[in-house]
């Protein structure tokens, strides 16, 4: 161990004749160390066999040596140090020319897909599983190569087993693979998948949480699919009386992180259900159940938002929020005043949010405490709270008819307050600002 230690040290900043002297004289005893009883001597190892790999050259002698394939079967290291330091040392390889080619030849490749199909070891088969598909990402030029290790198909047949833990694993890793990867027939797994498990705890929400994901973002999709998907979640985000609250608090969150992107508003707009939704707005703010409160919040301060930076289908989400929010002012401001910081800076969050639109900066100033609230720097003891009422404040006076909706006088004081900055509060005897600054940070 401390002869690795000090090797280590040795070469930690080596030039390219100290990296020949180290495939000299350590060619005999790399194979040594990566087999090691010790984990510190088998690290270590790793760690020097992967200062060798800074040119086609190194990997070749790296491959005659079969160290590349040590390195591949320490992916499947009990150790997940081991099998991390492994991986780390394999995705360099992955960086070369010729990496993919020499770290998935058939060999290879034939050794990760007998581990990721082994069920038995399903913790060190999802290592591997990782490992590919953030290989896959890296090099997506190398497509072919990689499919052929079965990765892909071995995550579908895990998203349709009937283990939990295991179909949870298998979304996460389905998330590493290239967006061009995760296209139409990923997306009819990932639905059927939740379709099948519907109403059986966190399993379905979290498949459909991650079609959201690829919805919004930039995977192939269809009509089609981007329909079902949101036939799916609209019957419970509607709040029915079969709904429980977690069903309705997991389904807003997923309206939430579809709705986050221009793409995915435009989908939730398409599927007809916004308006129903919007329609709950106002009675789940003014709720008692903290969590419906959050997660209404969330889906309305991002869909809001991407209302702003979208097109035709944006425009039209923005009149239907105008339209269907009623008199939502009344429980945000409750909930901007409450003490909950939670509570409080989600409420601001949705002022700034509104404050990107004419009719939201409409129904802002119809409140007659809200100017008032804005300017009151006092009433907050967070940073966070400050800085989003300093951004509310700079997004006004940034719209172009907030003259014409709010009037000189209340344009001036706005003016005034952004000039100070979010923590100033007062000029002492002097004339200095002094700053007001809150104290727990969120």
């Amino acid at each position: 161990e401390l002869v690795s230690k000090c090797l280590n040290k040795l070469f930690s900043e080596s030039s390219r004749e100290d990296l020949d002297t180290l495939k000299q004289q350590g060619s005999d005893l790399f194979p040594l160390g990566l087999q090691h009883p010790s984990e510190v001597v088998r690290k270590s190892t790793i760690k020097l066999v992967e200062k060798l790999m800074g040119e086609e050259a190194d990997l070749l002698w790296l491959q005659e040596r079969d160290l590349i394939f040590q390195l591949v079967r320490m992916l499947a290291d009990d150790s997940i140090q081991m099998s991390t330091a492994a991986s780390s040392a394999l995705l360099k390889v992955i960086g070369q020319k010729t990496g993919v080619s020499l770290v998935f030849n058939d060999r290879h490749a034939a050794h990760m897909n007998s581990i990721i199909r082994d069920r038995n070891r399903a913790v060190v088969a999802f290592r591997v599983l990782e490992f590919i598909c953030t290989a896959w990402r890296r090099r997506e030029e190398e497509a072919e190569t990689f499919r052929l290790t079965g990765a892909k198909d071995e995550l579908i047949a895990i998203l349709h087993s009937d283990d939990v833990l295991l179909q949870l694993n298998a979304v996460e890793v389905i998330a590493l693979l290239p967006p061009h990867e995760i296209g139409k027939e990923l997306l009819v797994h990932l639905l059927e998948a939740a379709e099948s498990n519907l109403g059986s705890g966190a399993v379905p929400s979290r498949l459909l949480e991650a079609c959201a994901k690829f919805l919004a973002g930039d995977v192939e999709s269809s009509a089609d699919l981007e329909r079902r998907f949101c036939e799916i979640v609209s019957e419970k985000a509607r709040g029915d009386k079969k709904s429980s609250l977690q069903e309705q608090v997991d389904m807003l969150n997923i309206l939430s992180v579809l709705s986050s992107t221009p793409r995915g508003l435009k989908i939730f707009v398409k599927s007809k259900t916004l308006s129903s939704v919007c329609r709950t707005v106002v009675s789940n703010l003014g709720s008692q159940k903290e969590e419906l409160k959050l997660a209404t919040l969330s889906l309305c301060v991002e869909a809001i938002r991407s209302a702003k930076f979208s097109d035709d289908e944006g425009e039209a989400a923005s009149a239907t929020f105008a339209e269907s929010l009623g008199d939502v002012m009344e429980p945000l401001m409750k909930m901007a005043k409450c003490p909950i910081q939670e509570e409080k800076v989600g409420a601001i969050c949705m002022f700034r949010s509104m404050a990107h639109h004419t009719w939201g900066l409409k129904k802002l100033f119809s409140h007659g405490d809200f100017l008032a609230f804005l300017l009151d720097r006092k009433a907050e003891s967070s940073k966070r709270a400050l800085d989003e009422k300093f951004e509310v404040a700079r997004l006004v006076l940034a719209h172009p008819q907030a003259g014409e909706i709010l009037g000189t006088t209340q344009v001036e004081m706005i003016s005034s307050f952004v000039a100070n900055g979010a923590y100033y509060t007062r000029q002492d005897a002097g004339g200095n600002l002094i700053p007001h600054v809150g104290t727990m940070a969120l």
